[in-house]
């Protein structure tokens, strides 16, 4: 294989095929936190299985108490307290899981497998969507969709719905598309400018990119001739690095003739539209590996290849072990 053509897309699955327990289940029976038990509240517990349905609930949550806060019958305080406490605990679960994922990757070493090996070499570019560092054991070019431990700067959130008229950022703020913005823009300043996360300058510009996005994506919309340049020191700034458009995932892969695709671990419901995206990109694309767990369902196999036919129709399924 010309590991130079491979790209692959790294899920959670990756880590349990290495033994990390990773799980959403293990970090909840693992984590002692009020923040944990106050977002659960909010939840129905039986509803969570996987760390797709972790994020579904708050997609599900921010939209309930947006079309709350537009019913009169309803107390409007109330109904931002309670928005203010689920945000409070979501952000504060970012932390927990970092923490739990760091312990958890440290517990013992990693034993690569032979069948990975056959796809993964050193040049091989990988999408990473985990947290956690364990596809450096294969490749040293890897890209984190959202964020990693190492940074120590992680992002949760629902990947896509179609916001509706009139919603504000505060109920669209864990949306991946725009935590993604965010987070691109917290690495540019520490790689083109060497800020630290605990600078006051740092401080200064990401509460600043927050406070963009949030002009942006208000129920007001945004007169760029007024706002936020007006209220914003931090715009001219700010406007300079959105067009520039710095760590877009487009520009690693659209000079490359991508030929084979390996997905590893990745369940694809939570990032369906992001997946999009990046395989309509990939012109030159021949095969789709497809890996799989010896004792997964036949069905999870399934919805996998219906997604990656939609961009070749030449599937591989591989196996590795059991978890």
């Amino acid at each position: 294989m010309d590991n130079e053509k491979t790209i692959a897309i790294i899920g959670n699955g990756f880590d349990l095929a290495h033994g990390y327990e990773t799980r959403y289940k293990n970090f909840v029976e693992n984590t002692k936190s009020k923040a944990l038990d106050i977002f659960r509240c909010f939840c129905d517990e039986n509803s969570i299985v996987e760390w797709y349905d972790f994020e579904k609930n708050i997609e599900a949550l921010t939209i309930k108490y947006f079309f709350a806060s537009m019913d009169d019958s309803e107390d409007y305080s109330a109904n931002r307290r309670e928005l203010s406490a689920l945000t409070g605990a979501f952000n504060e679960i970012h932390s927990l899981l970092e923490e739990y994922l760091k312990n958890e990757i440290a517990r013992k070493p990693l034993k690569k497998q032979t069948v990975i090996e056959k796809y993964l070499s050193p040049h091989t570019l990988s999408i990473n969507f985990n947290y956690t560092p364990t596809v450096e054991h294969y490749t040293d070019n890897v890209l984190y969709i959202h964020g990693s431990i190492k940074e120590h700067d992680i992002i949760l959130g629902y990947d896509y719905r179609d916001e509706p008229c009139l919603i504000g950022y505060e109920e669209m703020r864990w949306s991946k598309q725009l935590c993604r913005e965010a987070l691109e823009f917290r690495r540019c300043l520490k790689n083109e400018y060497n800020f630290k996360s605990n600078d006051e300058e740092f401080c200064r510009y990401n509460d600043g990119f927050i406070a963009y996005q949030s002009a942006s994506n208000s129920n007001r919309g945004l007169d760029p001739d007024t706002e936020p340049k007006q209220y914003l020191p931090e715009y001219e700034f700010i406007n300079k690095y959105l067009g520039s458009k710095k760590f877009n995932i487009m520009d690693r892969i659209k000079d490359k003739s991508i030929e084979t695709a390996v997905i590893i671990g990745h369940g694809i419901k939570a990032d369906k539209e992001l997946l999009k995206t990046i395989f309509t990109n990939l012109t030159s694309l021949k095969k789709i590996v497809i890996f799989s767990r010896k004792n997964e369902s036949p069905g999870r196999y399934e919805e996998k290849e219906e997604f990656f036919k939609q961009f070749c129709n030449n599937i591989v399924p591989e196996q590795y072990g059991t978890f």
